[in-house]
């Protein structure tokens, strides 16, 4: 009866860790207001206390290095905030954004059983993603007619409704209605529908063909029958970084499913990434003007905005979240860069900008070896985790994929803090090494 009572509270305790964990990405990717931040705040925070009071938790050296980071990382923020422009507006973002990671970071470290309850959250992640898509896919079908709304901020969209047993439905829509539209589901930006599968479809097809000599035919079909679901919705949003980012993901995706498998060597798994990166530099450097040639839906606007700001001076810090607010100063309209990357570097400057992606490239690599070691442990939840990191990176080139209070820093932050924290190999004597053996 006691080990009977000791797994049913495990088990409470974990579910707990997956509400906090994936309730951000949810409620963010519908709605934001000051209710729903206070709600996640005040769930993650009792999440965090209940982990600390069940497992008694004593921080590892790695912890507390990822902790000390962060620390320098807030105060760095905090006094270019001091020192730039628009102090009053970037303080506020500074400290609801690290507040946010702080929070992440305390609830998957506090959590014995992390990495799994992390993978537990990706896969609510894709349901809800597919009840998105099908829900997009029905009013698609046979819903009204587009028709403009306007919003409370005066802005006009399009959305399509439908009733079902007397309730209203609507999903927001864009593009041109007489010909073809995007749908947003309900998340209201197509774009962040087609993000959440590009996530979505690469958790699930490196889970599908990982598990390529299981015999459960039922399960395999309903795995297939979802990823072309998603893949469907991918078609329907319209979104064209999407589907790159699709294109890209899939074949990268069986590449580390035929290294893991001893198929392909560490050396031409690396040398498989080296070749994909020479050509993307080449393709640009040959074919200039190719960017140039598509329609950017004007994010062109936006990112010469920030090319001019950082021409002028490439040292200027102006603070977290201040991007948006160089782009009013200059065009009028308050709008997102639409580039995480360039919206860094103007937050914080070039130096800064280097350490980050130096660090962020550290990371990939860490956890590129180690799924790829024999010894490792776990390799399909760290390679699943891996992969949604790089979908998450490539999204930085046309979203704000991290330094935001948003969906994707959430997921942007338990990737990274997940991946961070890799508990070695087998055979290892020390079971306190989060490093694996990089040879």
């Amino acid at each position: 009866m006691k080990n009977s009572k000791n797994t049913k509270v495990k088990n409470k305790n974990d579910m707990l860790n997956i509400i906090s964990l994936i309730l951000p990405i949810i409620c963010l990717s519908i709605i934001n207001n000051i209710f729903v931040m206070m709600a996640i705040f005040i769930i993650q925070i009792f999440t965090i206390m209940c982990n600390i009071k069940k497992y008694k938790i004593n921080f590892k050296a790695k912890e507390k290095n990822i902790l000390i980071i962060l620390i320098l990382f807030f105060l760095t923020s905090v006094i270019i905030d001091l020192i730039g422009n628009y102090f009053y507006s970037t303080i506020k973002t500074t400290i609801l954004i690290f507040l946010s990671i702080f929070l992440i970071f305390f609830t998957i470290s506090t959590d014995k059983n992390k990495i799994k309850n992390v993978n537990k959250s990706f896969e609510y992640i894709v349901f809800f993603t597919l009840f998105l898509v099908i829900y997009s896919i029905i009013l698609r079908k046979f819903g009204s007619l587009p028709s403009i709304y306007q919003a409370k901020d005066g802005l006009l969209y399009y959305r399509q409704y439908i009733n079902l047993f007397g309730i209203k439905l609507y999903q927001n829509i864009c593009g041109d209605i007489k010909i073809k539209y995007a749908v947003a589901s309900l998340t209201g930006n197509p774009n962040t529908l087609s993000s959440l599968i590009d996530v979505s479809v690469a958790f699930m097809f490196l889970d599908f063909i990982m598990k390529g000599k299981e015999k459960n035919f039922p399960k395999k079909f309903m795995d297939f029958l979802m990823i072309t679901i998603l893949l469907y919705g991918a078609y329907i949003a319209h979104s064209r970084m999407g589907i790159l980012i699709l294109a890209l993901l899939i074949p990268l995706c069986i590449i580390i499913k035929l290294t893991i498998d001893n198929f392909i060597k560490k050396q031409a798994f690396y040398f498989l990434l080296f070749i994909s990166m020479i050509s993307v530099i080449l393709i640009i450097v040959i074919k200039p003007d190719l960017i140039n040639k598509v329609d950017l839906n004007g994010r062109e606007i936006m990112w010469n905005v920030a090319k001019s700001e950082i021409n002028e001076n490439v040292l200027k810090l102006n603070g977290l979240g201040s991007s948006g607010l160089v782009i009013k100063d200059i065009t009028g309209k308050s709008i997102s860069m639409h580039n995480a990357y360039l919206a860094f570097i103007i937050d914080y400057g070039i130096l800064l900008f280097i350490i980050f992606l130096c660090y962020l490239i550290f990371k990939l690599i860490i956890n590129m070896n180690y799924i790829i070691n024999p010894k490792s442990k776990e390799k399909t939840l760290y390679a699943k985790l891996l992969i949604i990191f790089i979908c998450l990176l490539l999204n930085g080139f046309s979203e704000g994929t991290f330094m935001t209070y948003s969906m994707y820093n959430y997921m942007f932050f338990i990737c990274l803090f997940s991946m961070s924290l890799l508990k070695g190999v087998k055979g290892e004597n020390d079971d306190n090494n989060f490093y694996p053996n990089i040879q």
